[in-house]
């Protein structure tokens, strides 16, 4: 979780002077030899070191993904694209416990870092072979260097020649920690996703410990007890992706001209649903477990809180991306440094949190404290926009 929380903020912003290609292929190659590096670790020591690193590369597709969708989607066409790209992040810690347990118990943990080597080098090899960049303004540049070379005319001068490449890197590096600083919609934004996030994590610690402990089940089953948080994932996948853009053009059709495209604000309605399913699915999942009822009722609470959870994802994601466009790149990753802490910390709490409260109150506070956040994130409907154009985009450049 550190290496995912600083990555992001090295790698957005060189995203936005060297390109989103160049990026996404140094953190591929280098994802695959550290994987490399975890399976023949000699020591606890130097997986730890070797997840780091791997955690610190790996963070590149999580917050460029946004700038590449961005770069390609019209915004009335975001909200799907952005579901499927959400959804195969955080899926991919409710899916992957289910094969891993299996595999370690029949293979061992080396072969976990294996197949994470393969998988990786594979797509390392494919995105050579098809990933093209997108980002405009270093493909504006480009062409303008080749047409100076090619016709010898002065007029073709790349971005801003006069700013030295050191004052760009600059720039761009610190456009993060600077929209993390400044700007309430990044700041709401990033506290909100963080108690979303670290809850989540929290959730994977302790499911295993309530299925081996209350319900026996064994370590290779044990991986199937997040499965409950992916299904309520896919569900909110599937209609975020249906309706999200379908309400922008309403909305567009409704205020007329383009002022529905330009307003953003649409992309907050699944706030509504989220603000719902957290704190409900955090409840029933915490008392069921509490008292031990059929194993199913858990895993049902553990599926609508994942329905909450993509809801809000999505509904964040697309909205940064909205609003920031050229930099939405740095202002997830800024998001991203926040949640991931928040991801890595929250979890140490909770062996003292159900040990002092158990299972049913503890969930229920966390259920209220998801409450009120997405209460208050929720306000960016109504401010939002009196946000945006007051904190312009402007000071970024």
């Amino acid at each position: 979780m550190l290496g995912y929380a600083i990555g992001p903020l090295i790698f957005a912003p060189l995203s936005e002077i060297y390109g989103r290609s160049q990026i996404y292929h140094i953190g591929n190659i280098f994802y695959t030899l550290f994987s490399v590096g975890c399976a023949l670790a000699p020591n606890i020591p130097a997986l730890l070191i070797f997840r780091l690193l791997a955690g610190f590369v790996g963070g590149v597709p999580v917050t460029n993904a946004g700038g590449t969708i961005a770069d390609m989607i019209p915004r009335h066409q975001r909200g799907l694209i952005s579901s499927i790209s959400n959804a195969t992040i955080l899926l991919a810690p409710t899916i992957a416990p289910a094969g891993g347990g299996f595999l370690s118990e029949s293979q061992g943990w080396r072969w976990v870092f294996w197949l994470m080597t393969i998988m990786s080098g594979l797509v390392t090899a494919a995105s050579f072979l098809i990933l093209e960049e997108t980002y405009s303004p270093v493909l504006l540049q480009r062409k303008a260097t080749l047409m100076q070379k090619e016709t010898g005319n002065a007029i073709y001068v790349p971005r801003n020649p006069e700013i030295p490449l050191a004052g760009k890197v600059w720039q761009a590096m610190r456009r993060p920690i600077v929209l993390l600083g400044t700007n309430p919609i990044v700041i709401i934004a990033s506290i909100y996703l963080a108690i979303v996030y670290g809850v989540t994590y929290l959730l994977f610690t302790s499911i295993p410990e309530v299925f081996r402990n209350s319900y026996h089940w064994s370590e290779g089953s044990l991986g199937l007890a997040t499965l409950g948080i992916g299904v309520g994932s896919l569900i909110s996948l599937f209609l975020t992706g249906r309706y999200s853009d379908r309400l922008l053009l309403q909305r567009q059709q409704k205020m007329g001209d383009d002022h529905g495209l330009s307003d953003p604000r649409t992309r907050l309605l699944f706030l509504f649903p989220a603000a719902v399913c957290l704190p409900t699915g955090l409840i029933l999942y915490g008392w069921t477990a509490q008292y031990q009822t059929h194993w199913i009722l858990p895993i049902i609470g553990t599926m609508i809180f994942g329905m909450g959870m993509l809801f809000s994802f999505n509904s964040i994601s697309t909205y940064l991306v909205d609003v920031f466009s050229k930099y939405a790149a740095s202002a997830l990753a800024a998001v991203s440094l926040v949640r991931c802490i928040a991801g890595g910390l929250v979890p140490l709490s909770g062996p003292d949190l159900y040990e002092r409260m158990g299972y049913g109150w503890g969930n229920t506070l966390l259920g209220i404290l998801a409450a009120l956040c997405g209460a208050g994130t929720l306000s960016l409907w109504w401010v939002g926009e009196r946000l945006r154009h007051k904190y312009s985009n402007d000071c970024l450049k």
